[in-house]
């Protein structure tokens, strides 16, 4: 599962909604983990304005949360800056919905099933006493190793694929809300994670 663009497979999705004074700005970013052989670890790219960045961070909730303040707060800032110097407002010269529809509608296709970060600090919260127990089954007389997939279908009879990546995901995307609730830019906003 990825979403192919210019050449780079991006396995993660955010939707990214910040209060501004003229209401809610909308940031739709894809992101993904680049490979050894890259000079950094995370890039991201924001489908409004194909503005790119990237992170030197190894672990993702940091390298998220550095990616979006890059991404919102650089772009509102120039936003603002070409504003007072020009007295007009901007408007992106490209956008992937419609240098790239396909992209983009693929995105918004993968993006249906996004949760909230809270919605992930929810889940992590309820299921911290069932992840956090021992990984062997200490009933069995030979301590053989519990299987993740058995533990959660006994659990959520109904498991799903997005069940089992909102389980994945949940430490990380908890970890992240916990360091958006501390960044000044971040703050206010309302953020959904999906892999893509």
């Amino acid at each position: 599962m990825c979403i192919p663009y210019n050449g780079i497979e991006y396995h993660h999705g955010l939707c990214v909604a910040k209060q501004t004074e003229a209401g809610f700005r909308y940031f739709d970013i894809l992101v993904t983990k680049h490979k050894e052989n890259h000079p950094y670890r995370y890039g991201g790219i924001c489908l409004n304005n194909e503005y790119q960045v990237c992170t030197n961070e190894r672990a993702k909730p940091i390298a998220l949360v550095e990616l979006l303040e890059k991404i919102v707060g650089d772009t509102l800032a120039s936003e603002k800056i070409y504003a007072a110097q020009s007295g007009e407002s901007f408007t992106p010269y490209i956008k992937v919905k419609e240098k790239a529809p396909d992209v983009y509608n693929d995105f918004c296709e993968k993006m249906k099933d996004a949760r909230l970060l809270d919605e992930y600090r929810n889940i992590h919260e309820d299921l911290k006493p069932f992840l956090e127990r021992p990984v062997f089954d200490s009933s069995s007389s030979k301590s053989k190793p519990v299987e993740l997939k058995k533990q959660l279908e006994d659990l959520f009879p109904e498991v799903s694929i997005r069940v089992v990546e909102a389980l994945y995901d949940c430490k990380d995307m908890f970890l992240t809300s916990h360091f958006v609730k501390s960044n000044e830019t971040l703050k206010d906003c309302k953020i959904k994670y999906s892999r893509v």
